[in-house]
């Protein structure tokens, strides 16, 4: 699986838009509403929505906080290149008690309920009576109703369910299974949906119950987009109105709807492709291996051959051998052919006697 660069905003090439910095449109006109001079950013990844932010904060002479235990070389990067920007190092909800007070908050790290629901009752500590503007990404689905860990060990055992790095995810199916939408080692999932303190909109919604000066709105696009603010907030009005086109749109929901089955469907195609290699190349080594043992018993057989024939000439060697001692019996018994060669060899070398006669 791959993912669209997020600061293109485009997919160049790979399949899946998922950056916060998409949702621009959305997040810069409701932080201008807001007045906001100060952030905090949840999750860096890719510094996408840094760059989005330090945009403007150019322009209100702000500053911002980043807070990722793993930020990306990009993320150091820019946090680096701006003083306005600090980059802490840390896990959240934890680091959120050492920031302080902000004018508004980007929290789009871990996906689950414990994390997201314990940042938003530190951001409301911060601030009893002030008027933080939270953006919450991922409340849709997937990880909507449903926990997503990146590190399960790293959060209270009995804030984690029962968890699968392995199974995937599908709409409308509430259990885990194989193929679906699924982070092959990244992370884990909740392996149910649903249910009480599971998920990250499940998170939200309880925040918003036990402290019910907030209001919070919900946008379907990108895998949902949570904005909570507080009720009584100067520019309470004036955010409502501007999330209105944004807020539960039949349009976005389709459009997210569509885009999410289009994109299990190309995962669907690329197992089905994976499958299909793994088939042919297990055929490919079983039958390379057949061979194999096919030649090694061809050659083991071929070298019996040649022993036999070995063998076979010796035999007919030795059997010529007696018979021509048979023939050289016959013609002087009792002598062996070596006694007739060695015989022969006795009168070459006997010099031919004169006839004296012959000489007159």
């Amino acid at each position: 699986m791959t993912a669209a660069d997020p600061a293109s905003g485009a997919p160049d090439g790979e399949i899946l838009l998922h950056s916060l910095a998409l949702l621009a449109p959305c997040i810069v006109p409701a932080l201008e509403l807001a007045g906001v001079r100060s952030v905090v950013e949840v999750g860096v990844e890719g510094a996408s929505m840094t760059a989005v932010l330090r945009d403007y904060l150019d322009r209100v002479d702000g500053c911002a906080t980043g807070i990722d235990p793993h930020p990306s070389p990009a993320a150091r990067a820019a946090y680096a290149a701006d003083r306005r920007l600090e980059l802490i190092e840390a896990h959240s909800p934890g680091a959120l008690t050492v920031v302080g007070r902000a004018d508004a908050y980007l929290l789009d790290g871990d996906h689950n309920h414990w994390t997201v629901l314990g940042e938003m009752r530190a951001i409301a500590a911060a601030a009893p009576d002030g008027h933080p503007l939270v953006f919450v990404h991922d409340a849709g689905w997937p990880a909507g109703r449903r926990d997503q860990y990146y590190d399960p060990a790293a959060l209270p055992a009995e804030a984690v369910h029962p968890h699968t790095f392995a199974q995937g995810v599908r709409p409308g199916m509430t259990a885990t299974g194989d193929g679906g939408f699924r982070g092959e080692g990244a992370f884990a999932w909740a392996i149910d949906e649903g249910g009480p303190a599971n998920g990250v909109r499940t998170a939200v919604e309880d925040f918003v119950a036990e402290a019910p000066r907030f209001r919070w709105a919900f946008v379907p696009s990108l895998f949902g987009l949570a904005v909570v603010w507080a009720a009584d907030a100067p520019y309470a009005d004036a955010l409502a109105q501007h999330l209105a086109v944004w807020a539960d749109s039949p349009l976005l929901g389709a459009l997210e709807a569509n885009r999410i089955d289009l994109y299990l469907r190309v995962l669907d195609l690329q197992d089905a492709l994976a499958h299909a290699g793994v088939g042919a190349g297990t055929r490919l080594r079983d039958e390379n291996a057949r061979l194999r043992a096919r030649v090694a018993d061809l050659e083991a057989r071929l070298d019996e051959v040649r022993t036999d024939a070995d063998a076979m000439g010796y035999l007919k060697a030795l059997r010529a051998v007696d018979a021509v001692e048979k023939v050289a019996r016959r013609r002087r018994p009792g002598a062996t052919l070596r006694q007739r060669i060695g015989a022969l060899a006795d009168a070459a070398a006997v010099p031919e006697r004169i006839d004296p006669g012959a000489a007159g």
